[in-house]
């Protein structure tokens, strides 16, 4: 064979090679899409399987029966705008109104609207308190307060919250025996991530922890079923996985946020419909 028969054959074989490669390549990538796909799709699956089972158990006309009021901040706002979703394309809508005047509250309501201050959670259950002192007790049947992420942190104490927000409780079911009182949890923030994340866990300036510590104090103290677990919600997944981190703290699931604290819009239709299927078992 002559020496430019040889390099043709080289360049041939070369090229022979690269195709083959290519081929192989191309051939592995639609398999790894396939599989991608396959499992994108079951996990979806699961997760609309069981937002069709939850909203099926919904029980409209008796929520729209009910008289309510909601001391909040921001994730509760945007949890009132998962009610507002799920319910766009009913007639019978639950009543939501921002108001704090026992006035504006003549029969079947959500009656909500935002307390104290934020990073100052005794603000908030005093406030919340007064306004059901001020004759909002005199209208609902049922009273539900939440704080927000940010009230519980590393300059918080959450024994001493917990006990303010226990006695102010007792105080007002004794001045208004018949209304019943749902406790919610604190919610949780994502899961500290990256070089910063290790950084605040030595330091220990992860909130998570802080609020872990408050929210068994209400589960310890409260029957389970007059308490609204948003952070056991939270940190759970829809077929039933917890997103725990070093070893029993759990944190907000990614999938439902859309900034590591607040719910994105799958996260707000999620939370309100377990809030949902909550009150209406409340008699």
């Amino acid at each position: 064979m002559m020496k430019s028969d040889i390099i043709r054959y080289g360049e041939r074989n070369k090229t022979n090679d690269i195709f083959t490669r290519s081929v192989f390549m191309f051939l592995i990538g639609i398999v790894c899409l396939t599989i991608s796909s396959g499992c994108s799709s079951d996990s979806n699956n699961s997760e609309l399987n069981q937002s069709k089972i939850d909203m099926a158990e919904i029980n409209w006309n008796l929520l729209c029966e009910k008289r309510i009021f909601f001391g909040h901040q921001s994730v509760g706002n945007g949890i009132l705008k998962g009610i507002d979703s799920l319910q766009v394309n009913l007639a019978d809508r639950i009543n939501i109104v921002d108001t704090r005047s026992a006035e504006e509250i003549n029969g079947p309501i959500l009656a909500h609207t935002k307390v104290g201050r934020n990073l100052c959670p005794e603000s908030k259950i005093d406030d919340f308190v007064k306004i059901i002192e001020n004759g909002v007790g005199n209208k609902v049947d049922i009273v539900m307060l939440k704080l927000c992420y940010v009230d519980l942190n590393t300059n918080s104490n959450p024994e001493a919250i917990f006990s303010n927000y226990k006695s102010s409780i007792e105080r007002l079911s004794l001045q208004f025996p018949g209304i019943k009182v749902l406790h919610w949890t604190v919610p949780l923030t994502e899961k500290p991530r990256g070089i910063k994340g290790i950084v605040k866990s030595i330091l220990r300036m992860d909130d998570n922890p802080y609020r872990h510590e408050y929210n068994e104090l209400i589960r310890s103290t409260f029957n389970p079923d007059d308490i609204f677990d948003i952070a056991l919600i939270q940190s759970t997944y829809p077929d039933g996985r917890r997103n725990l981190y070093r070893g029993e703290i759990p944190g907000l699931v990614p999938e439902y946020s859309s900034d590591g604290g607040h719910l994105n819009d799958y996260g707000k239709e999620y939370v309100a419909t377990k809030l949902l299927l909550k009150l209406q078992s409340i008699q």
